[in-house]
């Protein structure tokens, strides 16, 4: 254990006299006391640690009064973190100016860098601020897996900052303004490497899941908040999500932002502003009822519809009842770099159905108890999928008038009928 290894470097201080009694012969008393926490990730927030070394819930305090006037048992405290502590006796020896000459201006002196994810030799390095993002990479771990052009984005400072998507990468520098500019963050400086074989949806959910479950629960915007951000991504990861609710997805992220009393709401908050910022084509993807993968647009075009083969609606103009199928032209679709192929979106098709749909009922049958089960309407095909977010067991089937592509807008987690 990490605790184990630190108490016996404290009771080797003392014998040599280091701290104790007299501490290096300097006639004041310097004790060590270790304590143990439970790894909560609250407690990094310093007056959450506080309370939590008095014995209470590890819950942030509000400021002021700040740690420094009434802390650890109502005394001024100093609260530092590690690697500030281990930086500062090499900084006494040599001389601030010397750690100043690292960097860029307002960005100086080093920083300790903990890169994981998709490259050859993950490593924990100290370097000098303002080293460019690519260069770390290559020359502290041989580079991403497969290239740097099988890169896909790179979260540079924890799970508490937005990613980078490839191009930002090329240009980034390893300092606050430099990442403060690309709209991201220092953070902590643990670089989390994401190559083309990564799921950045289910990524960035595991991301919204941790702080849902880290999350003390003392602000309504953060408990609240972070439950909805982790059952939203849930959806978005499988598919089930409405296109509607990308935007639904950044309003709340606003509502938790700058509302908490420590950053853990911020935190929360950021990773899925950067996949909704970043990474807004990868969604629309997964919630695409029909995802149409070609070399070029000609795989749009349909046959004519004639106007007896539409049923009427009253959510259809009589332009979209009387429309016939044409090729997909520039102003309509949007191409999209995959790691397989070039993926149409149908941008005016997603459009339109984000404006459908009103649902009615099924009448409920006995062999309808399983709500995984969809019988097939006459003449139409099935596509049934996963229904584990329903709570009744009852049938939905979207009304929708049929486009020229046959696609009829689906109630997330139910059996979608596709057209003939």
């Amino acid at each position: 254990m990490e605790s184990d290894h630190v108490e016996h470097a404290i009771q080797e201080a003392y014998k040599a006299g280091l701290i104790g009694k007299n501490a290096c012969g300097s006639g004041y008393d310097f004790d060590v006391y270790l304590h143990r926490g439970a790894g909560a990730y609250i407690c990094g927030e310093e007056t959450a640690l506080i309370e939590s070394i008095e014995g209470k819930q590890g819950k942030p305090r509000l400021k002021p009064p700040f740690p420094a006037d009434v802390g650890l048992f109502g005394c001024p405290t100093t609260v530092a973190n590690v690697e500030t502590v281990a930086v500062a006796p090499t900084i006494i020896r040599r001389g601030a100016s010397w750690f100043n000459n690292f960097g860029r201006e307002r960005n100086s002196g080093t920083k300790l860098f903990c890169i994981s994810g998709h490259v050859n030799k993950p490593c924990v390095v100290e370097e000098e601020m303002s080293i460019p993002l690519q260069e770390l990479i290559e020359k502290h771990c041989g580079g991403v897996r497969g290239g740097w052009d099988n890169l896909l984005g790179i979260v540079p400072g924890g799970s508490s900052v937005p990613i980078l998507p490839k191009g930002q990468c090329e240009e980034a520098l390893m300092d606050f303004d430099s990442l403060r500019d690309l709209q991201s963050g220092l953070g902590t400086g643990a670089v989390i490497v994401m190559n083309k074989e990564t799921d950045v949806i289910r990524a960035i959910a595991r991301f919204a899941k941790f702080y849902k479950h880290e999350s003390c629960g003392q602000c309504t915007p953060c408990r609240e908040g972070t439950t909805w951000l982790e059952k939203m991504m849930d959806r978005m990861v499988v598919g089930r999500a409405h296109e509607r609710e990308i935007e639904m997805l950044w309003e709340l992220t606003k509502q938790i932002e700058g509302h908490t009393i420590c950053a853990l709401g911020d935190a929360a908050a950021w990773p899925v502003q950067g996949l909704l910022r970043n990474f807004r084509a990868s969604l629309f993807l997964s919630l695409l009822p029909l995802t149409l993968s070609a070399s070029s647009c000609s795989s749009l075009t349909t046959s004519p519809t004639s106007r007896s083969q539409v049923p009427r609606s009253r959510s259809a103009s009589p332009t979209t009842r009387q429309r016939t199928g044409r090729s997909c032209s520039a102003a309509r679709c949007v191409s999209l770099s995959s790691s397989r192929s070039l993926t149409h979106l149908h941008v005016r098709e997603l459009t339109r159905l984000s404006s459908l749909p009103r649902f009615r009922r099924r009448p409920q049958h006995r062999s309808d108890v399983n709500p995984t089960i969809v019988r097939p309407l006459p003449s139409r095909r099935t596509l049934v999928l996963p229904s584990s977010s329903l709570t009744s067991p009852r049938l939905f089937r979207a009304q929708a008038v049929p486009d020229n592509l046959g696609m009829s807008l689906p109630l997330p987690g139910v059996g979608t009928s596709v057209g003939p």
